[in-house]
């Protein structure tokens, strides 16, 4: 057992190796993405929207798109499903509380909003291009499948309904219905000709049920087309290695492999950008700071709904 025990030790530190086995990784990484294209440039008359499960989504995926469409004039707005309430962990560590109150957790949902309100004016983002809608953290599937029209309560803050003043819309009923109107109000308000969202093949639940009500938002407004997907969550040990290492790319997540994926190259002064604004997430950087700088790349991926996707969408 104690052999066992040193392999994982062992694989661990290899695979979070620090910069000395940076060049072997930016030889296997570069391999990994040297035949996928890039995507295409954004122009003015673009217009974007990135939804973002948690704060910090937008940040680690989609940084270089929001800055690209800043640069050439296109609008670009940021959508959370959720404030990130639901991170009971991380609650536990910040505040040295191994139980965190209900209390507890509306305070940190207040404070992500804050620090996403701060990292995106970082990349230039206005208060008007800033939108939480407040639903729950970690029951985003559960309102998605079981609780479409019956409120959910979360166990973790113990509302059934939006508490947040920045809200788009404080009180509204924790259903799935209530999120996928909202949806689609945006969707129509925005007009976007580029939506970024999680991949279903995304390991968090959230992520999955943020894809579901995308795409069907997406289909109720005939915009299947606009998507693009991202994935946080790909699957373990991924991105590799783990930490701030900006001179390697980004390689595809293992559980998406098999997606269409497309290249968004960064410059160092973006990357530089992008680590600053992430610093900006105080209360997940304490906790996750490990994981979140490996997101810090000479790139980042986005894909094309694929075309069997694009069919189940329109059903």
């Amino acid at each position: 057992m104690i052999i066992g025990v040193a392999l994982i030790v062992i694989i661990a530190l290899a695979i979070n190796a620090p910069g000395r086995s940076d060049l072997g990784y930016r030889i296997s990484l570069q391999w990994h993405i040297a035949n996928l294209p890039q995507a295409r440039p954004l122009t003015a008359a673009d217009r974007v929207l990135v939804i973002a499960p948690h704060p910090d989504d937008e940040l680690l995926a989609c940084s270089e798109t929001i800055l690209a469409a800043r640069r050439v004039g296109a609008r670009v707005d940021v959508v959370w499903l959720t404030s990130g309430d639901g991170f009971e962990w991380d609650e536990a560590i910040v505040a040295h509380d191994p139980r965190p109150s209900p209390k507890d957790m509306l305070a940190l949902g207040q404070q992500r909003m804050g620090e996403a309100r701060e990292a995106t004016a970082l990349l230039g983002l206005k208060p008007d291009q800033q939108h939480f809608l407040g639903f729950p953290d970690g029951g985003l599937l559960r309102l998605f499948f079981k609780y479409r029209a019956k409120p959910y309560t979360s166990h973790l803050t113990r509302v059934a309904a939006v508490p947040y003043v920045e809200a788009v819309k404080r009180g509204t009923p924790y259903t799935g219905d209530q999120l996928l109107r909202q949806l689609d109000a945006l969707l129509i308000e925005l007009k976007p000709t580029l939506a970024l969202m999680p991949a279903q093949e995304d390991r968090h639940r959230d992520h999955k049920a943020a894809y579901l009500f995308m795409a069907q938002a997406l289909a109720d407004c005939d915009m299947e087309k606009a998507a693009r997907l991202y994935i946080v969550h790909g699957g373990v040990e991924w991105p590799m290695p783990k930490g701030l290492h900006r001179e390697l790319p980004l390689a595809p997540a293992p559980r998406g492999k098999q997606l269409p994926w497309e290249v968004v190259p960064l410059s160092p002064a973006d990357e530089q950008l992008k680590l600053d604004a992430l610093h900006c997430y105080r209360s997940q950087t304490e906790t996750l700071g490990h994981f979140l700088r490996a997101f810090v790349r000479t790139n980042e991926l986005i894909s094309p709904m694929p075309e069997t996707d694009l069919g189940s969408a329109e059903q």
